[in-house]
């Protein structure tokens, strides 16, 4: 199967001129000093001296700093008093009653969904507890190679097993799986379950509707992945939504892209294929039981902003993207564009610059304009209500000083051969584990998911055998200091006697 070569990096993941080094099983390292900083509170001095130099916002959360969906009576000022727990009167997210119940109804019926449930986990939570509550061990579930780690977590946690699709690619960028692809593999055999990454990181999105009404058809619960889609269903230049499509459980990042706090998130169900007492049951496995009262609120006041300028923010965010794609085009970069069956998500635009990625986006972090992402051969930049033109004119303006003309060409990607399963995530991450370098890592099986975050794409997934090419890609990275030099594996007397 084919993966992508150029896995996403953000700005500041590693410090460039400096070695990275992480700490291996045994090793130990006194913490470095940071001259000049506050040693007391450095991440609240990082944080200050990041926002001192900030020019642009294109980037998650998509509230912008504040300026969008702002969380209407929150304020610093507030945060302390307003940070609350269970208290009388205040219901309680595990078994919501009163409050909590009512603001979940509202964005439900905001989303045209049967019911909805706030997560404080991320959207990484609602599609553990998905894949928790729709499959057991052994299901079969149908899902693309390309998709992010909490996949992965929620088949370890199932113990289903999945079945890859191979991502089409477009250059170094996985555009994901067709319609079409999604349709030929559901008549090969049963599945409990199939998931849709919609859309991916990058933006592509596909027809769901075709492949629901099929799944369904075939007795199979359809789980969405719509973490990057949250305005999803505002504006018709937009793809449509999960919950429009008839998915049965639909899951978005609303810090993403609906003005929440980060790591706030929804769930939305539609009633029928999987329980909502096995959902909620699988939402507590998986929760805190002291939920932030701070990101509940923000689920609140970003559904009310949603529902009171929805279309409006859309199409704002729109006209913005398309003015920097515009913008672009005349100062001579070329953007990504998904291949046919895809349909791009015109909010995501990203910028290719062949060898150019990661020098360039230190030179934009350094200026104030982080991209949300980067790779080897490209620049991700997300558009949010939040968003002023100026800022992307600023953008542009950067970009012509720090890349040479006719430097933004598309890339060109090479594909990896197909990984060798040799058991289900669940039987590689339940065995005996030990630590090996990568240099000896050659033929051993993955005992956990190895993804450099983000974007969160596994390279490996618990369960896969390393073979030489997918070793050499794990040095490459380790090199650059995007991953540990070592990879946990599963024991090799456990892989001797058979698991």
């Amino acid at each position: 199967m084919e993966r992508s070569v150029g896995p996403g990096r953000k700005p500041g993941y590693r410090q460039p001129d400096k070695e990275v080094r992480h700490a291996a099983p045994n090793d130990s390292e006194e913490e470095s000093a940071m001259p000049g900083r506050d040693q007391k509170r450095p991440l609240f001095t990082a944080v200050r001296e990041h926002l001192a130099r900030k020019r642009g916002w294109f980037h998650t959360p998509a509230h912008g700093g504040g300026r969008w969906a702002g969380p209407p009576g929150l304020s610093e000022a507030a945060w302390w008093s307003q940070d609350l727990t269970e208290l009388a009167g205040l219901d309680s997210l595990l078994q919501p009653t009163g409050p909590l119940a009512a603001s979940q109804d509202r964005a439900a019926e905001l989303a045209g969904a049967g019911y909805a449930r706030y997560l404080t986990g991320g959207a990484s939570q609602g599609i553990k507890a998905a894949l928790l509550a729709a499959v057991g061990p052994g299901d079969a579930v149908l899902l693309p190679r390309h998709t992010h780690r909490s996949v992965v977590d929620g088949l370890v946690l199932s113990g289903a097993e999945p079945v890859w699709l191979e991502p089409r690619m477009s250059g170094p960028i996985a555009d994901g799986v067709t319609a079409d692809d999604y349709l030929a593999a559901l008549a090969t055999r049963p599945f409990k379950a199939v998931l849709v990454t919609h859309p991916t990181y990058h933006g592509a999105a596909i027809d769901l509707v075709p492949v629901v009404s099929e799944a369904h058809a075939r007795g199979a619960t359809i789980i969405v992945d719509e973490a990057h889609g949250s305005l999803f269903g505002f504006s018709p230049d937009l793809p449509d939504s999960g919950v429009a499509a008839g998915a049965d459980l639909v899951i978005q990042s609303w810090h993403k892209g609906a003005g929440a706090l980060t790591q706030a998130a929804i769930l939305f169900g539609r009633p029928g294929m999987v329980s909502q007492q096995r959902l909620d049951g699988a939402l507590r496995v998986l929760s805190s039981s002291s939920p932030s009262y701070l990101l509940l609120l923000s689920l609140e006041a970003a559904a009310e902003q949603l529902r009171e300028s929805g279309p409006e923010a859309a199409g704002r965010a729109i006209a913005t993207a398309d003015q920097l794609r515009n913008r672009l085009a005349s100062a001579g970069f070329s953007c990504y564009q998904p291949g046919p069956g895809f349909r791009l998500d015109p909010t995501k635009v990203t910028v290719w610059l062949p060898e150019r990625g990661e020098a360039v986006a230190r030179e934009l972090a350094q200026a104030g304009l982080d991209p949300e992402m980067h790779g080897r051969d490209w620049l991700l930049f997300l558009v949010s209500p939040a968003l002023e033109p100026e800022e992307a004119q600023r953008l542009v303006m950067a970009l012509e000083v720090f890349v040479p003309a006719g430097l933004s060409l598309p890339a060109t990607g090479t594909s990896w051969p197909e990984a060798v399963q040799i058991c289900r995530p669940a039987e590689a991450f339940h065995q005996p584990w030990e630590p090996v370098r990568i240099e000896e890592a050659a033929g051993r099986t993955a005992a956990e998911t190895v993804c450099p975050y983000p974007p969160g794409i596994p390279l490996l997934v618990p369960g896969e055998r390393i073979d030489p090419v997918i070793q050499q890609r794990l040095l490459a990275d380790a090199a650059a200091g995007y991953l540990p030099r070592w990879v946990n594996v599963v024991s090799e007397k456990e892989i001797n006697e058979g698991i």
